[in-house]
């Protein structure tokens, strides 16, 4: 029910948001609160992606705060998003890659390294915390955000169009379109030597939930054996969704949103049923 009513809150504040101008000397930003593309879940307060901009929602008391590059962040238009409960962080990306960390009160840490260096391909995929880490997926590799510390971590350059990279039990999975790529983080991963093919199968996103290893394919969703590389089909359907929050897992297609708690059995959301298309 908490994950349902989350996703309701996003759906009627995208219908009802109403942001003021702020005004700084003599400039206004107008930016847009329709759109909501990416939601986390931090301590109590939903942040909301929308068309690029970022607002929050107080599950506790009902603020609305709204975030904007004169006021608070260092960028005009955010990628994606992540939170670190263990470092009471949020993770924010821009479309040229700038990096902000956001602590609870809004305060902004502004890692601009990544965006000013000079790469011949240089986009991002997808980020995922594990931690106080944070994994950049990117065009040519996977670069590591020390969240705590404020600081980039490790670089991978792999010469691989990472979609997707997670840590478990000590080894980082990355997706590309070849298949997984798995790397033991006690090597030097910066020697793509040190990375083997765990299988040949495509995914488009990988989650770690319960200890397990999840694949998302263009149709269906699959645990996958860490070991081999061997998968199961989990959920079947086209789904363009797939997220973990909290101590559930979270899939989604067109008008149906699936959810399922360390007990593995899937339970379904109709959002006709309940008046939200």
């Amino acid at each position: 029910m908490k994950q349902k009513f989350a996703s309701l809150v996003i759906l009627v504040l995208g219908a009802v948001l109403s942001v003021e101008a702020q005004e700084i000397g003599t400039w206004q930003v107008y930016p847009s609160y329709w759109n909501a593309t990416q939601n986390v879940v931090a301590d109590g307060v939903v942040y909301s992606v929308t068309d690029g901009n970022l607002f929050s929602y107080s599950t506790e008391d009902g603020e609305l705060r709204t975030y904007d590059c004169l006021n608070n962040l260092s960028g005009v238009h955010i990628q994606t998003l992540d939170y670190s409960t263990a470092a009471g962080r949020l993770i924010l990306v821009y479309d040229d890659c700038n990096v902000d960390l956001m602590d609870a009160q809004g305060n902004i840490q502004n890692l601009p390294a990544l965006r000013d260096k000079t790469l011949t391909s240089k986009t991002l995929n997808s980020v995922s915390v594990s931690g106080t880490t944070a994994y950049l997926s990117m065009s040519f590799g996977i670069v590591e955000v020390d969240m705590s510390e404020g600081v980039f971590g490790s670089t991978y350059t792999l010469g691989e169009d990472i979609l997707s990279c997670v840590c478990l039990d000590g080894s980082l999975y990355a997706a590309t379109a070849d298949g997984i790529l798995k790397g033991d983080l006690s090597n030097r991963l910066e020697d793509k030597n040190q990375w083997t093919t765990l299988c040949t199968d495509s995914y488009l996103q990988l989650v770690v939930f319960d200890g397990n290893l999840f694949g998302r394919r263009q149709d269906n969703i699959y645990t996958i054996n860490t070991d081999d590389g061997s998968s199961s089909r989990f959920s079947g359907g086209r789904f363009g969704y797939m997220k973990v929050s909290g101590d559930r897992l979270i899939w989604q297609h067109t008008n149906y949103i699936y959810y399922c708690s360390t007990d593995l059995q899937p339970h379904t959301i109709t959002m006709e049923q309940n008046g939200w298309l």
